[in-house]
Parts: C-alpha cells; structure tokens; sequence
C-alpha cells in the first residue's frame, strides 16, 4: 500500500514553522530564505513528503503564463437562508475549512458564494462569478437532497460535493456511505448486538442515494444475522414513535444521524448498558458517541484537487461521462457501544 505524505500541518509542527511558510517554502518562493526552505525540505524529506505531481504540473502550468499562483479563485458555493441545523453542522463546516486549506496551501485562494434566491429571474451568480473572474466552482453540499443550479456551465471547471446537486451531472467527490454503513454494522455484530435498528431521516437517505438503507437491507439479509428490523424513516423525528419502535422490536443498539440520546435516557435505558448508540455522521455526534466518520476533510481537500486538475487540462463544461472520487469512511470507537469481546474480529 502506498504510503500516505504528510500534511502540511505536521511537517510545520515538526519544522517550528506556520504552514503558510512551509508551503511557501516548498513552493520555492522568494519570499522564503534559503535557509528556511533547506530546513523545511530536510524535515519534510524525513516525514516521507512527495508533492503531488498533478499540484506540480499546475502550478508550472500557472507560473508559464507569467501570473502568480494567487490570482487563481476557486468559488465554494453553499446554501444561502438555510435552517439553524444545516448552518451548525460540523460536517459540512470541515469540508469547506478543508478545501479552503489545501487551496491556499498549494497558492489557491477559496472564496464563500452563496447561492442566491432561486426566485430571482436571470442568472445572478452568473454575473457574480463572471465579475469576480471566477472560472472554477466547487458547489457544496445544498439544503435540498435534488437540487439544481443554472449556471453557464460552460465557462467553469466544477466539481460538487456529495450527491445533492443532481442536475447537471458533473464530477463529484463524495463519501462511501454504502460501504460506510456495512463498516458500522459489521463492527456491531462483531460486538455481539444482534438486534439492530436503523433510524433516519428519509431525506437524509434520499442526499446519499439511499446508500444508507441499502446497506443496511443488504446486511439483514446474510445468513445469521436474524429477523430483518423495519428502518424507522420521518420528516422530522417524534420522540413517542421512536421510543415504541425501540421497545416494540427489543433493539440492542440504534444507528442513527438524530439527537437520540436524551430521549433514551429519559425513558429510563442506560447506554451502553441496556442499549447502544451510533452516530452516522461521527461529526455531528453528541457527547462521546461511536460513529460513522465521512471523512469531510478529505472530501474538502478532494475536490480542490479534482479542481486543479481540470484547470491543469483545460477542462471546463459539464463532462459527458461525469467521475465520481470516492473516499472510503472510518468507524470511530465511543463510550456509547459496547466494547468487543476478547479474541472477537
């Protein structure tokens, strides 16, 4: 397996340096000393750093059209006017703290957008981009599970973020919540619990393309694994349905993306003596629970880099065979499952 390169976070921890320095040093700026970059690509060398041979090409790419690196904006566009609970996720808070990091680490700069009134006639963000000379666009994950954006797709290299822009189909970078979900169950029937409930948001499964309840179908339906358990799926979560189908199918541990837990304790259960808890998005847990982690900082910085790449080659328009960069996810221990039996796998 190839081995992972340093971030630039740790080679300026271990250099005595700010990470801006050190990826100008490592960019070979003038506005280094010499001294500092030998030191910097010293204690880089040592940590195993590679540049990425695509961010190398890019920025040749730029410094052969006589411009620096900076005058290059990718916009990262985000919902505008959206509830309290999207706006205070932590999940999709990392993705754009991530993409705005690798940007400006490879001398990018990432600037907020919000996406305006989808009643305002015309196309408004059109002539915000065109007058900042915008021609890249990440488009975040948006309110709405099937959104749309009408744009002159034409003039930018784009990349979105998770499966919520569905028209038009362009390239994407978004988690493995299939191969996410099987990870959490696996991990839960390896700690003995048989009886596992699964309990979502139908809009939440319809922003993944129901990857989450196909795992989960798929689980239950493996020899040994026992009766199937019906998903609890809702608009908005109500506290007396939740607790009767808990009670109703003897559930010995919830996974779930909703705040749960209060309800589970006032109703008497002791977690994780009576019953488990498990967070799909492992960013947004409450208290110390076990999750799903989706990796949002590797999506952030994904797309950034599927955006220099199409900078890179010239690439712009809606592609006629769109990709999709998959990141693998990542369970997280918590105080809230129980812990695995010796010699378990």
């Amino acid at each position: 397996m190839r081995k992972r390169s340093p971030s630039l976070a740790l080679i300026a921890n271990k250099a005595g340096f700010s990470v801006s320095a050190v990826s100008l040093a490592l960019r070979d700026s003038g506005r280094i000393s010499e001294k500092t970059k030998s030191h910097v690509r010293r204690v880089a060398s040592k940590l195993g750093y590679a540049p990425s041979p695509l961010v190398s090409a890019f920025m040749s790419h730029l410094r052969r059209k006589g411009g620096p690196a900076v005058h290059e904006t990718i916009a990262y566009l985000y919902p505008f006017g959206v509830h309290r609970g999207y706006r205070s996720s932590l999940y999709y808070q990392e993705i754009e703290k991530a993409a705005k990091a690798r940007a400006e680490a490879i001398g990018l700069h990432l600037e907020r957008v919000p996406l305006p009134d989808p009643a305002i006639p015309g196309r408004p963000l059109d002539r915000i981009l065109r007058n900042r000379g915008i021609r890249a666009v990440i488009v975040g994950p948006l309110a709405q599970p099937d959104g749309h954006l009408d744009l002159d797709w034409d003039r930018y290299s784009a990349v979105a973020v998770g499966h919520t822009l569905r028209e038009p189909a362009i390239h994407r970078v978004a988690p493995d919540q299939f191969q996410g979900t099987m990870i959490v169950l696996n991990e839960l029937s390896a700690r003995g619990y048989r009886r596992i409930g699964l309990c979502l948001r139908l809009e939440q499964d319809i922003r993944a393309h129901h990857r989450f309840s196909a795992a989960y179908h798929w689980h239950s339906s493996q020899p040994g694994v026992g009766q199937p358990i019906p998903i609890l799926t809702f608009s908005e979560p109500e506290k007396e349905d939740f607790l009767g189908w808990v009670k109703r199918y003897s559930l010995e541990v919830i996974v779930t993306s909703e705040p749960v837990l209060r309800w589970l304790q006032g109703a008497g259960y002791r977690v994780p003596r009576d019953i488990g808890l498990v967070h799909l998005t492992w960013s947004d847990r409450p208290y110390r629970c076990a999750g799903l982690d989706q990796v949002p900082s590797l999506l952030g910085a994904g797309a950034v880099e599927m955006i220099v790449g199409m900078l890179t080659l010239n690439e712009h328009g809606v592609p006629e065979r769109p990709r999709t960069l998959t990141y693998g996810c990542v369970w997280r221990d918590g105080v809230t499952v129980r812990t695995r039996s010796p010699g378990a796998v």
